[in-house]
């Protein structure tokens, strides 16, 4: 541990010299990325308990503007501190630990050291219009960086944004490779699902998709609409060649109320469709059933200032089928997302969340706070439940503070209970229901 610390100070005292000496404009800029993250989890009773701590540093190069275009690579290095057993399966249950692992490598989880390259483009800008071809982080609805552990999610292809007038806008690509966050590898489309805990499959087996579902790749295409700065609207449709089909539209109102608060208002309507055989022609091996098909509606209503905003959240998942999209490439963006839980994997789902967001000192620290109750299919219903977690209650208290540009503190705590029935198996408790759980990450930038 010594050594890898004197290698941090040494790389971060580096780049400190070569930014004091280098002009950015005729050589281009070097930045460096610190992240310190310590995890837990407190299970029920004689449940295992874990804790994980890691220390990352990305380091990226960036060239000087020429005619619009720009080229940058960076990669990021993750060393292991303390942990505990995240490898072995809990004793009692019979799981694995579940959240600590993304620290580090889900393919190699003994190992503590990672090393990923990640940027790698070639970016061309022209006014608000924008091309970028390579390794990157894009921000869709569900493909996005999810940046809950050491180092987000990148994507591999091409991704731009056409833009001309203020009022509307498109964006979209094509994207052939996926490097999903804690991996060290970069993929093929369909090799990356599976990457994370794979669950069960419609009939109650375990699902067995990883490395067997075929694809060409991704399509995504947006259509954006802001006629004033009162309305948004937004339609998204992301085609997975071989796979599935998922169109997502949105609208977002913040109407005034006075001179110092504003309404707010938001709705979703999202289809989610196989494609093809799913994935794969053996249903045995395919990612979706071939009649696959679920609806969701989202909505939201809350008052909001300058300082913050408290919001009611609701979600509605069909009961025709489970709402399925590979974690590996993000997490879902209707309005009850509760950050470490999702409803992916899940139908017939009634979700209803409470959030506040408040700046306590603007600028310098900010207070979220939420609570929420999400009434999902038995545990044991493997049609509409994939990853066997029963109905469940979740508070959230995130503290962020942040003081200047160079560096930013996080807590995050997370406390999960049951609604519904465990049918006495640890393994719909380990880790999903009756559980709390920490976040502490430094962020640094130089």
């Amino acid at each position: 541990m010594p050594k890898t610390l004197l290698l941090f100070v040494f790389l971060y005292s580096l780049v400190f010299l070569a930014q004091a000496q280098v002009d950015s404009t005729q050589w281009g800029s070097i930045d460096l990325h610190g992240r310190l993250f310590l995890m837990n989890t407190n299970n029920e009773g004689e449940l295992r308990d874990y804790f994980a701590s890691a220390l990352g540093l990305g380091l990226g190069y960036q060239t000087p503007e020429w005619r619009g275009f720009h080229a940058r690579i960076s990669g990021f290095y993750t060393q292991g501190l303390y942990t505990t057993d995240l490898v072995n399966p809990d004793p009692k249950s019979g799981a694995r630990n579940r959240y600590e692992i993304g620290l580090f490598d889900v393919f190699n989880p003994e190992s503590r050291s990672i090393f990923r390259v990640e940027d790698l483009y070639l970016h061309y800008q022209e006014e608000r219009s924008y091309l970028r071809i390579g390794r990157q982080v894009i921000n869709t609805p569900f493909i996005n960086p999810q940046d809950g552990r050491m180092s987000p999610s990148y994507v591999q292809g091409a991704y731009g944004r056409f833009q001309k007038t203020g009022s509307w806008h498109l964006e979209g690509g094509w994207l052939n490779g996926m490097s999903p966050r804690g991996t060290s590898r970069w993929f093929k489309v369909g090799e990356s699902m599976g990457a994370f805990p794979q669950g069960l499959s419609a009939d109650g087996n375990r699902a067995q998709y990883l490395s067997q579902i075929q694809s060409k790749g991704i399509g995504i295409i947006k259509i954006g609409v802001n006629p004033n700065n009162k309305l948004s609207l937004q339609a998204w449709n992301t085609f997975v060649e071989n796979v599935l089909n998922i169109s997502l539209v949105q609208a977002d109102m913040a109407l005034p109320l006075n001179e110092k608060y504003k309404l707010l208002l938001g709705a979703q309507g999202t289809i989610l469709t196989a494609v093809n055989d799913g994935g794969n022609p053996d249903r045995e091996l395919t990612y979706l059933m071939p009649d696959c098909a679920s609806w969701v509606f989202s909505s939201r209503i809350g008052i909001g200032n300058q300082r913050g905003e408290i919001t009611a959240n609701y979600t509605n998942i069909s009961g025709r089928g489970r709402f399925q999209f590979p974690r590996e490439w993000g997490r879902d963006p209707f309005y009850t997302f509760m950050p470490r839980e999702r409803n992916e994997g899940y139908g017939d789902v009634e979700a209803l969340v409470f959030k506040t967001r408040y700046q306590v000192v603007p600028g310098l620290f900010q207070a979220e706070f939420g609570h929420g109750w999400f009434q999902l299919p038995a545990a044991n219903d493997a049609r509409l439940n994939k990853y066997g977690l029963p109905s469940y209650h979740q508070t959230n208290l995130d503290l962020r503070y942040t003081p200047n540009s160079s560096w930013n503190l996080q807590y995050l705590a997370v406390y999960k209970g049951a609604n519904g029935n465990t049918f006495d198996n640890l393994r719909y408790v380990h880790n999903k229901v009756n559980m709390l759980y920490h976040n502490i990450v430094l962020n640094f930038f130089l």
